[in-house]
């Protein structure tokens, strides 16, 4: 095998994300500069928490895959990556 072949998310489903998690991020931070105008650190650290999360989701989400190797298949999921050998599928 030459390479691996992967299944990523589909190319519209990314580009959904990416704008999705923009926006929510565009709004918080515009919250959180009000934040900071009014004098309020604790909203503002609450917004730079926030726009941290929307950035480690959106990272995640656009991050799901299907990739064959020759013995294995190794599937990204959100939370977590799972390896599935080709000893443990029956045939």
């Amino acid at each position: 095998m030459t390479g691996s072949p992967t299944i990523p998310l589909a190319a519209g489903q990314r580009r959904f994300v990416f704008a999705w998690c923009s926006v929510l991020a565009l709004f918080v931070a515009i919250l959180g500069v009000e934040a900071i105008a009014v004098g309020s650190v604790l909203a503002a650290s609450v917004s730079a928490a926030i726009i941290a999360l929307l950035c480690l989701v959106g990272w995640r989400w656009s991050s799901l895959s299907v990739t064959a190797m020759e013995d294995r298949l190794m599937i990204r999921q959100f939370f977590t990556t799972r390896v599935v050998r080709r000893s443990d599928v029956s045939s």
